[in-house]
């Protein structure tokens, strides 16, 4: 399951990137598949490091997660400084064709990853469509507030609860939500990225306001 949720992460990077680049003119298909691709992006990143420890040894797994939080914390830094210079010099549309790089990432993953995947195991997929449509309601309420995304969201809140009460295999048990410390460190880590997101995003605006700069 581990091997094709992490096919299944890579591919969802790489293929809004297509959406966006046939139709760059439409601002909700650029939205919609920039959180696609960011929904790809968490899954893959997630599993590597779920992959780092089930398959290295203990030694090993301090070394290479430590050069996963090192990237990311590059990247960050780096992506907005990259991202500036490329949409400025070389056009913005660029920018998309960089998560395609990672499906070259998709030949050895297919032939080195061990495939350890239980047959009885189902993925939910009712339960994954519902999550995500929740999540893009949340990320175009940001960007254009009304009254029908706040009551789609509360909706597909409501219908996320009750699915996964009553399915076999939701694809987040509810006893997740019963472990308090877990979820009580999830919501820091959630403000911890939104603080870090709006440091790197915002100063370009202050400075453009009070110097008349960009």
């Amino acid at each position: 399951m581990s091997k094709k949720l992490l096919i299944i992460g890579v591919l969802l990077t790489c293929l809004p990137s297509i959406s966006s680049l046939l139709i760059p003119d439409s601002y909700y298909v650029i939205v919609g598949s920039r959180f696609v691709q960011s929904f790809g992006e968490a899954v893959a990143y997630a599993l590597s490091l779920v992959l780092v420890a089930k398959y290295l040894p203990t030694r090993e797994q301090i070394i290479w997660l430590g050069f996963s939080c090192a990237s990311f914390a590059l990247a960050t830094v780096l992506g907005t400084s990259v991202g500036g210079f490329l949409s400025t010099h070389v056009g913005w549309k660029f920018i998309f064709y960089i998560p395609l790089i990672s499906i070259l990432g998709l030949p050895f993953i297919y032939r080195f990853l061990p495939d350890h995947s239980n047959k009885k195991t189902k993925m939910d997929y009712l339960g994954f469509t519902i999550l995500a449509a929740l999540f893009v309601c949340v990320n175009f309420i940001f960007s254009s507030p009304n009254l029908y995304l706040l009551i789609g969201i509360i909706t597909l809140v409501i219908l996320f609860a009750i699915h996964i009460k009553r399915a076999k295999q939701p694809f987040i048990p509810p006893l997740f939500f019963k472990n308090k410390r877990f979820i009580s460190i999830l919501l820091a880590l959630i403000f911890l990225f939104l603080a870090q997101t709006a440091i790197v995003f915002l100063p370009p605006f202050y400075w453009k306001i009070y110097t008349g700069i960009l």
